[in-house]
């Protein structure tokens, strides 16, 4: 039997992120992860953009006017497909909840996409089976 053993990953994250009202709990954990691998791994990013995140997932999912929160396996196709911008050029904010991320926006979110996670996971028969959402789905929903 293996030893687990606490470990503290406190010197890879930048900040804690209060996501207010807002229900972006799912854009939250994706940056944050995302971040801290990258610290690890000696490439670090900058803040990443949750509000670009969740916006888009919203934008993809069909819900972009309601503030209901995220479907995962939606978000993480963002990430891979349309990319994470950075907190400076897209401000996580209430005032930004219902604003659709921008043309600039989404240039630099297009150079910081995510590869190495399965796009979707579906049960097909007690296995999992990975796959894939056409990135022309979310281009016509997204706009870009």
């Amino acid at each position: 039997m293996v030893k687990l053993t606490k470990v503290d990953l406190s010197m890879f994250s930048l900040k804690a992120h209060d996501q207010g009202s807002q229900n972006s709990c799912v854009w939250n954990a994706i940056a944050s992860t995302l971040e801290i691998m990258s610290r690890i791994a000696g490439n670090p990013v900058a803040d990443l953009s949750r509000q670009q995140g969740y916006n888009d997932t919203r934008i993809a999912m069909n819900k972009f006017t309601t503030d209901g929160g995220s479907n995962i396996d939606v978000a993480w196709t963002v990430a891979k497909t349309i990319g994470i911008a950075t907190e400076a050029s897209f401000k996580y904010s209430i005032d930004n909840l219902y604003v659709k991320p921008g043309e600039a926006v989404h240039e630099l979110a297009a150079t910081q996409k995510v590869g190495g996670w399965p796009t979707r996971l579906r049960n097909n028969r007690g296995g999992l089976v990975y796959s894939k959402l056409q990135r022309s789905e979310f281009v016509d929903r997204v706009g870009n």
